[in-house]
């Protein structure tokens, strides 16, 4: 991530126009959260849906008043201290999914509380956009709240009929072709023609995206349709980094280098202290308060979407952007080096006689419960007449199973029967 800023920075300094580049980018956000919903089905919010509402709420809130008080004392006016306190507010999900990818922490207590508060927070950037025109003097246009009504009313229609009819038959019937080419433009469609959809009535892509793999997620061909997806996500979002590294102003960002260190360290000491005391009033053990806190302590790349939204409205000038900018790209560039911190943070902390007692087994709901791996099990590759056969005498002798197959009609009837069974395209059965 770091030669990906500096390639930006390189490149921002050879190349003139650098435009094409800051357009792709773009697309790794959608892809990123196109991906986050596919991971993260209805049923896994309902689950933690708590820790999400309660837990990202506190922590937007809490954080944009702290770096509110920030600003004010730096000298900023209120409106302007109160948009660099949205701006704080959020965290990297890009970052933050890939430590928690590399160190599998995606199903741990600390993942699914983590993810459900990148969730509210990814989800309270469309409410900060509407805000943002207000934060800079602008009237709410009253005439254009019925047409947002039933736009949205429109749009929640679309989704139902989409998630009930059209996406599970077209995807099922993509499938039934076996070609790999006519479900990957498939899967595309959908994510692409959601966030133009919601685009429509002003909700932004990412959100969009997300809504799109969400709808994907409920069927049995979300395996297959991430091990598409994902390389385009890789590809796209190191182009978004480099294009953070392309905005730049190297020669402003020395200058400035004394305040961005200082401010730099502030920032991440106040996003430590808020996420910690929201998984403390969460009821969290103090270590896992402390691996959240530590994991979501950067500035997000939706900030700079809402930064470069609130320069169109006067809350942000253009060297207070580029600073602003420095100390966002090392909150990102220091999360990985923290994380590895987080042993001896926690050591720290539970020396100290308040969190001396971890009460884990008695505060944590079962929900939440780290779920165990399936052990000493068979899988069975095909379900064909000797997968059936075998299925059989692994029940007769209490042995679990998992089958995989790679046609949708068997996958869908051995489902209905209680059959752990999912999805696998040709050439995933080809690998396995």
């Amino acid at each position: 991530m770091i030669g990906l800023f500096a390639t930006g920075i390189v490149l921002g300094h050879v190349i003139n126009d650098t435009s094409l580049i800051s357009g792709l980018s773009e697309f790794g956000i959608v892809f990123l959260m196109f991906i986050i919903g596919l991971e993260f089905s209805i049923e896994k919010f309902s689950a933690i849906k708590r820790y999400a509402l309660v837990g990202g709420m506190l922590q937007v809130i809490l954080t944009t008043i702290a770096i509110t008080f920030l600003g004010l004392f730096l000298g900023l006016e209120l409106n302007g201290a109160l948009f660099l306190g949205f701006l704080v507010a959020f965290s990297s999900t890009a970052i933050v999914m890939k430590i928690m990818q590399q160190k599998r922490m995606t199903h741990s207590l600390e993942g699914k509380v983590t993810l459900g508060i990148l969730i509210f927070q990814d989800i309270a950037v469309i409410g900060v956009i509407l805000l943002i025109p207000l934060l800079g003097g602008r009237p709410i246009e009253l005439h254009t709240i019925p047409m947002l009504i039933i736009k949205f009313i429109g749009l929640g229609l679309l989704i139902l009929i989409g998630a009930k009819w059209f996406i599970p038959y077209a995807l099922k019937d993509a499938t039934k072709t076996k070609n790999r080419d006519l479900f990957l433009i498939l899967t595309l469609f959908i994510c692409i023609g959601t966030t133009f959809t919601t685009s429509l009535i002003g909700i932004g892509p990412e959100l969009g995206a997300f809504i799109a793999g969400l709808l994907i997620s409920n069927t049995e061909y979300s395996h297959q349709t991430l091990s598409y997806v994902q390389p385009f996500e890789d590809i796209f979002m190191c182009l978004f980094f480099i294009s953070i590294g392309l905005m730049v102003n190297l020669h402003l960002f020395l200058n400035h280098i004394g305040i961005i260190l200082i401010l730099t360290a502030i920032i991440l000491i106040i996003n430590f202290i808020v996420t910690f005391i929201t998984g403390i009033v969460l009821k969290l053990p103090a270590k896992v308060s402390v691996t959240i806190a530590i994991l979501l302590s950067q500035i997000g790349e939706f900030s700079f979407v809402l930064a470069s939204e609130g320069m169109k409205y006067g809350l942000m000038t253009k060297e207070f952007f580029s600073i602003f900018l420095g100390i966002s790209i090392l909150t990102m560039s220091l999360s990985p080096f923290l994380q590895k911190l987080t042993p001896k943070i926690i050591e720290q902390i539970e020396k100290i006689d308040y969190f001396k007692v971890d009460e884990e087994l008695t505060t944590i709901p079962e929900e939440l419960q780290k779920t165990q791996p399936i052990k000493d099990h068979v899988i069975l590759v095909g379900m064909g007449s000797i997968g059936k056969q075998m299925s059989k005498a692994c029940s007769q002798f209490n042995v679990p199973i998992l089958a995989v197959d790679m046609n949708p009609i068997i996958v869908e009837k051995q489902q209905s029967l209680g059959v752990p069974i999912i999805y696998m395209a040709m050439h995933q059965m080809r690998m396995f």
